[in-house]
């Protein structure tokens, strides 16, 4: 026979207990779950940092070409010519016949050789070409054929390295924009692994949570069917006191009653309790009910809840 000894405890079992701690774990599913959302706002801000740096890498680029057009000399003045740029060719201005009389008659002596004239007008042709060119482009080239042979070869020299410094400039924009989108793609990848590899330990986690608990909830239930087949192998003997019954057992009596029967104490639930003998049983029954009042399962038979 069991009773429900007084007082009576409003818990669960130990074993629905750790059923239940196994259920409040997170599951697989919903750690995977919790990652891919993790892993989709990370590659989804690395997206956006990297098409912010294609972008200025694009301007960037854009205005270092602008640069060369801007830079260049071109050797006819036509709508195809940026403005400010310079353009038209000094040694076209220098042999024209009115620029050719005018020099001559302010430079040139008519006593003097022709001869004279010409090496004074070269000279002052060829200072004017270093000006715009620069004289270690014009130094290089040499100075004693035509004059449109000479200039053409000085503003190919020059333009070519207006070109060549636009390329290293090119080189060094991609160089620094290659970086920028290398280190954000290292440090997004970071983070992904991380997220990668929390994940991995979280379901570990979870798992070993889960059969730790499973072994609990396992454990606590085969205890409690040891409990429950030993309370039923205890002689239900005579007694006055719970001194007088076995270790688990609590002395049970009719109201108002001077002795009982030994009977195992459980819970509201059915599980048995262990609780020292009370001294209050020594006295006469006073019930613990009547008529109603006991936990399902049990009944209310003279002042007591048994079942």
């Amino acid at each position: 026979m069991r009773f429900a000894g007084l007082p009576l405890v409003n818990v669960v079992g130990p074993a629905a207990f750790a059923v239940s701690l196994a259920s409040c774990i997170n599951s697989t599913h919903s750690i995977q779950a919790e990652a891919d959302t993790r892993t989709r706002n990370t590659l989804a801000r690395s997206n956006t940092e990297i098409d912010r740096l294609k972008e200025r890498w694009e301007r960037e680029s854009d205005e270092n070409i602008a640069s060369y057009a801007k830079a260049r000399i071109y050797p006819a003045c036509d709508e195809r010519v940026p403005s400010a740029a310079k353009c038209g060719l000094i040694s076209s201005e220098m042999t024209t016949e009115e620029y050719i009389a005018k020099f001559e008659e302010k430079f040139c002596s008519a006593t003097e050789p022709s001869r004279v004239c010409t090496d004074r007008h070269r000279a002052r042709f060829l200072a004017a070409i270093r000006n715009r060119y620069g004289s270690n482009i014009v130094d290089l080239i040499d100075g004693s054929g035509l004059y449109v042979e000479i200039e053409l070869k000085a503003l190919n020299a020059y333009n070519g390295q207006v070109a060549e410094r636009v390329r290293w400039q090119a080189g060094q924009i991609d160089q620094k924009y290659a970086g920028l989108i290398d280190r954000v793609v290292n440090q997004y990848g970071s983070r992904l692994n991380a997220i990668e590899a929390t994940k991995e330990a979280q379901i570990r986690e979870a798992e070993n949570k889960r059969r730790m608990w499973a072994a609990v909830g396992a454990g606590f239930t085969a205890a409690g069917k040891a409990l429950s087949d030993q309370s039923a192998q205890i002689n239900t003997g005579r007694c006055t006191s719970d001194y007088e019954c076995s270790v688990g057992q609590m002395c049970l009596k009719d109201f108002g009653a001077i002795d009982g029967t030994c009977a195992q104490a459980v819970n509201q639930f059915g599980t048995p309790t262990y609780q020292p003998p009370r001294p209050s049983s020594v006295h006469v029954g006073n019930g613990q009910c009547f008529q109603t009042g006991c936990p399902i399962g049990f009944s209310c038979i003279s002042g007591n809840c048994v079942k």
